[in-house]
């Protein structure tokens, strides 16, 4: 029996959402053939999740519970059982928020650009957001399951596809049921996100160019090493003569089998030497002009690239400018590694809905 997780979904091709995994989806797991998995909790997932996992070969980045914020764990939980909960949440997030950094392999100065006395309005704290989104827009992680509490990551991901704030509003509101906070709509509503463009094309230019100008002498070297073409440049009258000096001494000997002149090989062999030298002088043009193409595409991703484009800024779509809320950044991965829907959407919206190259 195929059992789907608590407030599943699909967000876009390749990425699916849920607030909760349990044994019972086992099975339908399977069918969606994940590749990774995001996981967002206190604590770590149970051996028989990972066991799981592992047996698929999926990956499963785990962030930790350290994301939740203090304002929002508190007012979602009711009853003393809740605070105490919420209580050993936090304890056990603190003690082990050094070996989910060190795990996921960020810093946090690098992803996010907003000091903590500024995050304290926020369900979830920029650093993970920014780390969240760096895997969840690679296609290579691709089918890639994002399991959520608090249901509002897709949000943020909606306000970077430009999503009307009450469309955004309407999506939680149907996940999270009778759990929606009041907090968590306020987040969605203030959070500024703005995507940097991934730069990593520029330092490997010099390295190419250094190798393949040192490897291309190398291919006329066996023609440099035979004698020189002057030295063996005999005329044919020169070797028409000598056939005939010796034709006169070969008369008597008939039974022989006729003889080829050296002169002529030499010369079919100087003829090969020419047509080898001209295959090798037209691969090293055309290698490069494939240089010479290569290096203008990349000036021209580098000079029209990710970095011209407003979409990646940070956009609002209300009137309304909160005071004290910084800019969450983000890296993006690399151009190919980029999903298709979101390069299309991303296009599409600098083509169409762009006046005037107009920023938020």
């Amino acid at each position: 029996m195929l059992v789907p997780p608590m407030n599943f979904g699909l967000v876009e091709e390749g990425i699916y959402r849920c607030g909760k995994l349990e044994q019972i989806n086992n099975a339908f797991l399977e069918t969606l053939q994940l590749k990774s998995v995001i996981l967002l909790d206190a604590e770590k997932p149970p051996r028989q999740l990972r066991v799981f996992f592992e047996n698929n070969e999926t990956d499963i980045y785990h962030l930790g519970g350290f994301s939740i914020s203090s304002s929002f764990a508190k007012k979602s939980g009711d009853g003393e059982d809740d605070e105490k909960a919420h209580v050993s949440t936090t304890n056990t997030s603190k003690a082990s928020s050094k070996e989910n950094l060190q795990l996921s392999g960020f810093n946090s100065e690098e992803f996010t650009s907003m000091p903590s006395k500024n995050e304290e309005w926020m369900v979830i704290k920029g650093l993970i957001i920014a780390k969240v989104f760096e895997l969840l827009l690679n296609r290579r992680l691709f089918n890639v399951l994002l399991v959520d509490s608090t249901e509002t990551l897709v949000g943020v991901l909606r306000k970077i596809q430009r999503w009307n704030y009450t469309s955004i509003i309407n999506e939680y509101r149907l996940y999270a049921g009778n759990k929606s906070n009041y907090f968590a709509e306020n987040f969605l509503e203030m959070v500024r996100v703005e995507l940097l463009p991934h730069t990593s094309i520029t330092p490997k230019e010099p390295e190419k160019t250094s190798e393949q100008s040192n490897e291309a002498p190398k291919p006329p070297s066996p023609v440099q090493e035979l004698p020189p073409v002057k030295a063996k440049r005999k005329s044919i009258d020169e070797a028409w003569d000598k056939r005939g000096e010796t034709d006169d001494e070969d008369e008597g000997h008939m039974s022989g089998s006729p003889k080829i002149p050296s002169a002529l090989l030499r010369i079919v062999e100087l003829r090969k030497q020419k047509k080898s030298q001209e295959k090798q002088e037209q691969q090293q043009k055309e290698q490069e002009q494939l240089q010479l193409q290569q290096k203008e595409l990349q000036k021209q991703q580098l000079l029209a690239g990710p970095q011209s484009f407003t979409y990646y800024k940070s956009w609002n779509d209300s009137d309304v400018k909160f005071s004290k809320v910084g800019v969450t950044k983000m890296k993006l991965p690399k151009e190919e590694d980029l999903p298709s829907w979101f390069v299309r959407q991303r296009d599409f919206w600098e083509k169409n809905l762009n006046i005037k190259g107009e920023t938020y």
